[in-house]
């Protein structure tokens, strides 16, 4: 990994280390952020299609980069008490699975539905992460980012984010070259449990945050594997979301497809149910496999290699469009070249 000083030099740095699918592309430099003193440094340096990464666990390269690479690695967690809430800080680099377990330790309830997320804080907000009837937009106050073109830091309000399913401001191509330093949270004192959705109907309605973030990082240890073991992104695609017409049709013919419900914005359905009935056999290619327990995972089985998993992406795209007339989105993003990039 590369660090601030006088000048930048330019080499190539391999990016199999910097995303945890692990795929053997190169970047023109890597830099480890440690203190915002370091982003003003570079800005004046100048910056080339700046891209920052957290723990690369929501990235994909499919190609070198041609840029710079930032990597996250701001650290710091502060709390202010009020009367009936709880502000929280925490840094961009702090991990958001370790964040949201210290949370629940010191007696500050509300994420427990977001446990053992992959990523870093600087990333919930980008695809505003969301699990179990829960979104990050829920307790944000503000983010705070740093402009890499001016070098200016400010905070933005929630409000000013556009926080959606799994997307904000912050996937725009408008807000590429801003880095986030941190997020505000606020977490109010009076509780009670979120247990509308899936597994966690289980629970009884009395259950304390403790016991439904365990109940989370055991529904997901069972079902998603450690990106850090066996290589994926997560979630590849999004749970779509149809209208209420098609949704009628839908499950006249399948009666068993799990849905939410949105009320007047349609329902939403799950992607992994999709995938797994769309009779799409054998799902792989090369060394890029549909994950033997959720659908909704890719993996890389060891020597996968990033045309593989278009390759793959597209098909089961195809397919479930083919026989449910859904269209899947990749929830993961897409990097090659000098930025963002949109394959399938």
């Amino acid at each position: 990994m590369g660090s601030t000083a006088d000048h930048l030099y330019i080499k190539p740095v391999s990016l199999q280390s910097c995303h945890t699918f692990k795929f053997h592309h190169e970047a023109q430099l890597c830099v480890e952020i440690t203190d915002v003193s370091q982003l003003k440094v570079l800005v004046h340096q100048g910056l080339e299609a700046p891209l920052v990464l957290g723990e690369g666990s929501n990235v994909i390269f499919t190609g070198d980069y041609e840029g710079h690479v930032l990597l996250n690695k701001l650290k710091g967690r502060d709390v202010i008490e009020e009367e009936d809430a709880y502000l929280i800080y925490l840094a961009g680099g702090e991990s958001w699975s370790e964040s949201v377990v210290w949370s629940i330790e010191q007696n500050m309830p509300g994420l427990e539905n977001l446990a053992l997320i992959p990523g870093s804080v600087g990333a919930a907000p980008v695809q505003n992460i969301g699990a179990y009837g829960v979104e990050f937009k829920d307790f944000c106050v503000a983010v705070h980012e740093c402009d890499l073109v001016t070098g200016l830091c400010r905070r933005r309000l929630a409000s000013d984010c556009d926080f959606g399913y799994r997307s904000s401001i912050y996937k725009h191509d408008t807000s590429r070259d801003v880095f986030i330093t941190g997020v505000e949270l606020r977490l109010p004192k009076i509780w009670s449990p979120t247990l509308s959705y899936g597994a966690l109907q289980n629970l009884s309605d009395d259950a304390t945050a403790l016991e439904v973030m365990q109940e989370v990082i055991h529904i997901r240890q069972k079902k998603l594997p450690d990106p850090y073991v066996l290589g994926n992104a997560g979630s590849f695609f999004k749970n779509p979301i149809v209208s209420n017409a098609q949704f009628q049709d839908l499950i006249k013919t399948y009666p068993k497809l799990p849905f939410y419900d949105l009320g007047d914005s349609g329902y939403k359905l799950a992607a992994g149910w999709l995938i797994e009935h769309c009779g799409l056999e054998p799902m792989r290619e090369g060394d890029i496999a549909v994950h033997t327990d959720q659908a909704l995972v890719l993996v890389n089985l060891g020597q996968g290699h990033s045309d593989d998993l278009l390759k793959l992406a597209k098909r089961i795209q195809d397919r479930v469009h083919l026989m449910f007339h859904v269209a899947l989105e990749p929830e993961v993003h897409f990097y090659q070249g000098r930025g963002v990039w949109y394959p399938l």
